[in-house]
Order: structure tokens, then sequence, then C-alpha cells
């Protein structure tokens, strides 16, 4: 909906998108526009999972009992393990 009114979008948004779908599927997607269904977010990784609407809800219980099962600390201990981690660089990985 950018596109067509004139905008561009938030900078978080762009840089995101491209990060988790590609370059070229964000570029598609940006200046297309085109809607996407719940099975091509979970392809292209923008979600991690996609359930029936009524098992929404066991769904969601299930995966807070598994986070839930190991101690609260470790949970943003590894959030900002993840999260510094995209930032850093690969260090001793070598092209082959």
């Amino acid at each position: 909906m950018y596109a067509r009114v004139g905008i561009l979008p938030g900078s978080e948004l762009s840089q995101k998108l491209s990060r988790t779908i590609g370059i070229y599927q964000a570029k598609g997607f940006f200046l297309t526009e085109n809607f996407i269904n719940a099975a091509q977010t979970e392809a292209w990784g923008i979600v991690n999972r996609v359930v029936e609407h009524e098992d929404l809800l066991s769904a969601c219980l299930a995966r807070a009992d598994d986070i839930l099962s190991y101690p609260q600390d470790m949970e943003q201990t590894y959030k900002k393990l993840i999260d510094e981690g995209l930032h850093m660089r690969l260090r001793g990985c070598r092209s082959s």
C-alpha cells in the first residue's frame, strides 16, 4: 500500500523484510504490493508457524508451555544472544 499512495515504508520494515525474505522478494513485494497468504509468509520466514484458526489457542498455549519449561532468565539471555549475533560478523568462515 505504500507505493500505491506515494510513500515509503519505515526503515525498520524495509530493512528487516529484505533480511528475512531476501532482497529480490522484498523488492517484488514492495513494488507489486500483492497480498500474500499465510502459507507464503511461512515459506518466506516472516512467521515461523501457521495453524488452523480452531487450533490457534492450543498452539499458543503449547508454545508458552515450551518457553516456560526452562529457567526464565534464559529467555532474555537467548533473545539478547540472538539479537547481538545478528549484527556480528562471522569469524573463521571461509568460502569454498
